[in-house]
């Protein structure tokens, strides 16, 4: 039984087409075209293609769906014509919109599928065209954040440029002229009154200096004076008067007490009535004197009774 036996020539066409078929399924890999899912072809018109380029991405709420196959004019050159494709899994109702727009600062753009809010039931098919709409890019969308802000500047220029006119200046200059000879004469006021003044402390300062041995002494007698009164013995003479006013306080005690004649006096009742009845009988007693002196005292120049 003979064995199969394949030819060379068959092997090196073999090796050939496999790798022909890896370099196609590489490139359109690269291109980022899926591999191994069914897509459908779609159509899109804009009037620019700002900077769009093939295999840009389509996207989808943010998740790449497919990628733009082709870029060229359309026929009347008006425009260009854009042919992508879809995976399969997502259909496109009618009304659906093809959006051009920027995802970074640099522009790069890309292809965003906008659904309809209502879904008829009907879908576009195969090679279909599609409604584009042309988004503002970040940039474009910083430009009309700032554009408020750009009016504002402008508006702060020209009020600038309205404030620094020649005559405004030569204003503002006149001001700042009479200002500095305003200030020059205040200055000069007072500086003859602060020459005054250092003349009045020289003046004072010779007087001191003039009298200096009149301070000294009355300086040193001060200082004696303050010396003597140091030296005096206060601690003694504060005692002395603290044992006067102890003494004091126990005669007082002893009078309250009803000690001594002071103490019988001021404190025994029956004493007090005694000397006031005392008073009054001697009070009596000189008054009978006075009115019958005869009573009492007897004269006879011849030596009778």
């Amino acid at each position: 039984m003979n064995k199969f036996k394949v030819s060379n020539e068959t092997l090196v066409g073999a090796f050939a087409a496999i790798t022909i078929a890896i370099l196609l399924l590489g490139y359109n890999f690269l291109k980022g075209e899926e591999l191994f899912s069914t897509t459908t072809n779609y159509y899109v018109s804009y009037p620019d293609a700002l900077g769009l380029q093939s295999s840009a991405a389509v996207m989808h709420k943010g998740i790449k769906v497919g990628s733009v196959r082709k870029i060229a004019f359309r026929g009347d050159l008006a425009g260009i014509m854009v042919q992508f494709y879809v995976n399969d899994k997502v259909k496109l109702p009618i009304g659906s919109e093809v959006r051009l727009i920027s995802t970074d600062l640099f522009n790069t753009r890309a292809l965003e599928i906008t659904l309809p809010n209502e879904n008829n039931g009907k879908f576009y098919g195969k090679n279909d065209t599609i409604r584009g709409v042309i988004a503002p890019g970040m940039l474009d969308k910083l430009g009309d954040e700032f554009s408020p802000l750009v009016t504002s500047l402008n508006q702060l220029i020209d009020s600038l440029r309205l404030a620094i006119e020649p005559q405004k200046i030569r204003g503002t200059v006149n001001n700042l002229e009479q200002t500095t000879y305003n200030l020059n004469a205040l200055l000069a006021d007072k500086n003859s009154q602060l020459n005054k003044i250092l003349r009045d402390i020289a003046s004072i300062s010779s007087n001191l200096k003039s009298n200096n041995e009149t301070l000294t002494a009355a300086m040193a007698n001060v200082h004696a004076i303050t010396d003597s009164l140091a030296k005096a013995n206060l601690t003694q003479t504060i005692a002395q008067a603290h044992a006067s006013l102890e003494q004091t306080s126990e005669i007082m005690r002893k009078i309250n007490a009803g000690e001594g004649s002071i103490g019988l006096l001021l404190n025994d009742k029956q004493l007090y009535q005694n000397l006031n009845k005392s008073a009054a009988d001697l009070d009596s007693l000189v008054i009978d004197l006075k009115a019958n002196p005869k009573r009492y005292v007897h004269f006879s120049i011849f030596g009778k009774k």
